[in-house]
């Protein structure tokens, strides 16, 4: 079934920023990081805030990007590139 608001694949893309950025910002701190969407920049927390009015399952790859986030180990593996 298709989902009734479908996500476009730009907001996935500044999603999946958001999540590297908000793994970077987590461990040196400092001003909410900015990330492209639509030819502006716009804080995590807004693409976090876009992405929740959308039905779409969450693709896999985002889900483990997540889950990375939520762990200490997870976080640097995130960071380091593996």
């Amino acid at each position: 079934m298709a989902a009734e608001n479908p996500i476009l694949p730009s907001l996935v893309q500044a999603f999946c920023n958001a999540i590297v950025a908000y793994a970077d910002w987590r461990s040196a701190g400092g001003p909410e990081p900015k990330v492209p969407l639509a030819s502006q920049y716009h804080s995590i927390g807004s693409i976090a805030d876009f992405v929740t009015g959308h039905n779409d399952p969450m693709p896999e790859r985002i889900y483990l990007q997540l889950c990375a986030v939520a762990t200490p180990i997870g976080l640097r593996d995130l960071q380091s590139g593996r």
